[in-house]
């Protein structure tokens, strides 16, 4: 039987025995095997999956390997395979499939969305837009009207996005609720009530104090819990259901492990915005009915076309779990990127549309926060969790967000796939749009800006753990325990933790950076130029008495651990809250029902 592509590597750890041999450790595997220096080069260049040998062969050419080597690279492709460092994922695929090659309809399919929810903070103009945007939607899809949920964590002036929510109420066909922050908090209190961490609801809330207090976070566990046992969409009061998808899309499914499937289009300015992608040709709510909630199993048996180039050994185990599943649809946009740099430019050209941008492109892209970002295809696995138009199956315990700060998306997609390794995400090929009502300009691209956030810091702490232990049966309490005894340390011992983290990513980072230089042979000159003061200012931190400390408290560091162990804290007493909330919000859902 010949070597078939794709191929990908196991997960593996290595242990230098001298210099030509390496111990090689499977991990999930449990394996151990002996590998020369050009053998282990091998299976490091497919920790990134191949599609076939001529790219494999272009990655290797990269690292120095000569025409000797490459010669006989398919019969040292075929020795790993057969000791199992080495999977053909397609031939692997099937296998799995084919040991029960017919699947029943599920005997109860998944129930539509019963909910579309928005969240929003001091911004009633854009909430009000966004309402009569996603009623039209819904209006034109011919749905039967889903409940509407607002959770409003305005401080300002909250009477002006009630009246918001008083005014759709009284023409919306069907149901309108309000979730105040006073209603929150004495949600939160009754949620305390039962709890053994009472403090916990609170923290999820965004009323704990700590961290200046986020929108999205927030709201995204007072969602969570509200409507928990449903399956609903929760938006940002800035996107609206416009619906695009690449020239280039088509039919089919990916499974893929890679982070996030996207391909990124910079745009320089709304004329060109204006012009990309085209019109979804598939109705709205398309892709919320077709995968929300389906068994992995039974959407890649039905797969027309299955793409399984970017899969890895590891994703694959967890989809033959018994329970595995999509539980969110995370949509792509067009419009406004949500980053505050065009980092996708700096570090991450390999993932645009057409990386071979010249000069004058260039100064005009790095200006410009405009983007069209979507998969070419619907698309399985990944973490990258954008926050603009989520979809949950919360029949499904889903992990909490961390409630204030930037990246709480990446931190959530990273959690998801730990803390519920049976559990999906999809990215459907249409991007929908992200439309603040004020234009953003980026800002210098010259400085990558080396501020971690809060929420980066948990997730490479969770990492660095699990790095080196596996989650227990109660992976919730597992790693909740971890976080809090970590931020109980003294502060000290806690800042010589996170400079180890930190000092770790920031190699990691140049090293990335002087591989794009590389790889784009410094051209063209002003971006190259930029990637020279990116590694300048990366190099400084290094220095910088702020390294290690989060943006939101470089003035404040001994305010760090009380997040991580709050954070911790809310990680061991969430499932205890999502069955609490299972019995008391339909009763305290319904004291939000705005009257018509």
């Amino acid at each position: 039987m010949g070597l078939r592509f794709p191929l990908a590597a196991v997960e593996f750890r290595q242990v230098p025995i001298d210099g030509h041999r390496s111990a090689v450790i499977a991990i999930h595997q449990g394996l151990l095997h002996q590998l020369e220096t050009l053998e282990l080069e091998l299976l490091q260049a497919l920790i990134r999956p191949a599609g076939d040998l001529d790219e494999l062969a272009d990655r290797l050419r990269a690292r120095r390997w000569d025409d000797d080597g490459l010669t006989d690279l398919p019969s040292l492709c075929a020795g790993l395979v057969a000791c199992g460092l080495l999977v053909e994922t397609a031939r692997a695929v099937e296998t799995w499939l084919g040991a029960n090659p017919t699947i029943p309809p599920p005997a109860d399919p998944p129930p539509p969305l019963s909910a579309l929810s928005w969240m929003t903070r001091d911004r009633p103009e854009a909430i009000a837009r966004a309402l009569t945007a996603w009623q039209a939607c819904v209006l034109a899809a011919g749905l039967p009207p889903p409940d509407c949920v607002i959770s409003d964590d305005s401080v300002t002036d909250p009477a002006a996005t009630r009246r918001v929510a008083l005014g759709f109420a009284s023409q919306y066909p069907g149901r309108s609720y309000y979730l105040s922050r006073a209603w929150r908090q004495d949600f939160a209190a009754a949620l305390g009530a039962d709890s053994a961490e009472p403090a916990a609801a609170a923290f999820a809330f965004g009323l704990s104090g700590m961290l200046p207090a986020g929108t999205y976070g927030a709201n995204a566990n007072c969602l969570l819990l509200a409507l928990g046992g449903r399956l609903f969409a929760m938006s940002d009061d800035d996107i609206l259901p416009e619906f695009r998808h690449r020239v280039d899309a088509r039919d089919g499914l990916a499974f893929q492990s890679a982070p996030d499937p996207s391909v990124i289009q910079p745009l320089a300015d709304q004329a060109e915005l204006a012009g990309c992608g085209v019109a979804a040709t598939r109705p709205a709510f398309h892709a919320h009915q077709a995968y929300l909630g389906r068994p992995l199993r039974e959407l890649l048996t039905s797969a027309g076309r299955l793409d399984l180039t970017g899969l890895r050994p590891h994703s694959l185990t967890r989809a033959a779990a018994a329970e595995a599943r999509v539980v969110a649809l995370c949509f792509h946009y067009w419009g406004d990127s949500g980053m505050n740099q065009a980092r996708y430019l700096i570090s991450g050209r390999r993932q645009l549309d057409d990386p071979e941008f010249d000069e004058a492109r260039y100064l005009v892209l790095r200006r410009s926060k405009l983007v069209f970002r979507a998969p070419r295809t619907d698309t399985i696995g990944g973490n990258a969790m954008l926050n603009g138009h989520l979809c949950l199956d919360a029949r499904h315990r889903l992990p909490p967000f961390s409630p204030s700060g930037r990246n709480l998306d990446g931190l959530w997609g990273y959690c998801l796939a730990t803390l519920q390794p049976d559990h999906f995400m999809l990215y459907p090929l249409e991007a929908i749009h992200h439309a603040p009502l004020e234009a953003r300009q980026a800002t210098d691209p010259r400085d990558y800006g080396w501020h971690p956030e809060m929420n980066s810091l948990l997730s490479w702490a969770l990492q660095d753990y699990l790095g080196n232990y596996a989650p227990l049966s109660d992976p919730y309490a597992s790693l909740g325990t971890f976080l809090r005894d970590l931020g109980g340390r003294p502060q000290p011992e806690l800042r010589a933790y996170l400079l180890e983290l930190a000092s770790r990513l920031l190699f990691s980072t140049l090293d990335k950076l002087a591989g794009e230089r590389r790889t784009w042979r410094g051209l063209p000159r002003a971006w190259a130029a930029d990637i020279e003061a990116n590694i300048d200012s990366l190099e400084a931190a290094l220095t910088a008495p702020t390294l290690g400390l989060p943006a939101e408290l470089k003035a404040d560091p001994a305010a760090v651990g009380p997040y991580f162990r709050a954070f911790g804290g809310l990680l061991t007493a969430w499932p205890q809250l999502v069955a609490s909330a299972a019995q008391l919000a339909p009763d305290w859902l319904e004291r939000t029902l705005v009257k018509k």
